[in-house]
C-alpha cells in the first residue's frame, strides 16, 4: 500500500527484525526473523546510544563521521554493551563505535535478507529505516540495489494491520 510493486521488505524495529518476501500481488512468499537475541533491533540501539551518550536521533549521522570502522565481535546486546565501554576507554571516536555497531547490524540483516532472496524492489520500514548509518551501510551490502523508505516507516506495520482488519470487516461474516 504504501510502496506499491515492493518485492522484498526489511522491517527492522524495536524487538525484532523481519525479512519478508512478496509476489506480484503483494502476498507473502518467504518469512524469517531474528530469533536469537535483540542484536539487531533498535532496543540494541538504544542501548549502545545510552552507553555512547550520544542522541539517538543522532546515533546515524555521526556514524558516517566515522574515519574508520571499528570491529565489534560481539552482537549481543550485554556484551557489544561491555565492548563499547571498553572502547570509549581506549579512546576510540564514538563515530567509529557507531560504525563497528552500524557494520554488525547490516551483517546481521543481510542474513536475513538473503534466507528470503532479495528482490528488487527493496523496502526497510521500522523505527531503524530512519538511522542514515544502518541504512547506507546495509546499502553498501546490496550491490547498488536501491532502497526505498516510506515517508513514515515506523508506523508501516500498525498501517499495514489497519488495512488487514479493514479488509477483513468488509468480508460478510461466515455463520
Amino acid at each position: 500500500w504504501l510502496v506499491p510493486g515492493v518485492r522484498t521488505l526489511l522491517d527492522m524495529g524495536g524487538q525484532d527484525c523481519k525479512a519478508i518476501r512478496v509476489n506480484e500481488r503483494g502476498e507473502v512468499t518467504r518469512f524469517v526473523m531474528n530469533d536469537k537475541c535483540a542484536g539487531g533491533t533498535g532496543r540494541f540501539v538504544e542501548i549502545i546510544a545510552d552507553v555512547l551518550k550520544v542522541p539517538l536521533f543522532e546515533i546515524g549521522e555521526l556514524s558516517l563521521q566515522s574515519t574508520k570502522t571499528i570491529p565489534i565481535n560481539r552482537v549481543c546486546a550485554v556484551y557489544a554493551k561491555s565492548e563499547a565501554v571498553a572502547l570509549m576507554r581506549q579512546g576510540v571516536s564514538k563515530a567509529d563505535i557507531l560504525a563497528g555497531l552500524h557494520e554488525v547490524i547490516s551483517q546481521r540483516v543481510l542474513t536475513l535478507l538473503k534466507r528470503v532472496e532479495i528482490e528488487d524492489k527493496f523496502v526497510i520500514t521500522g523505527g531503524i529505516a530512519r538511522n542514515v548509518g544502518v541504512v547506507a551501510k546495509i546499502g553498501d551490502e546490496i550491490d547498488g540495489m536501491e532502497i526505498t523508505i516510506p515517508a513514515e516507516p515506523m508506523i508501516a506495520g500498525a498501517l499495514g494491520a489497519a488495512l488487514f482488519a479493514f479488509d477483513r470487516a468488509k468480508k460478510p461474516a461466515m455463520h
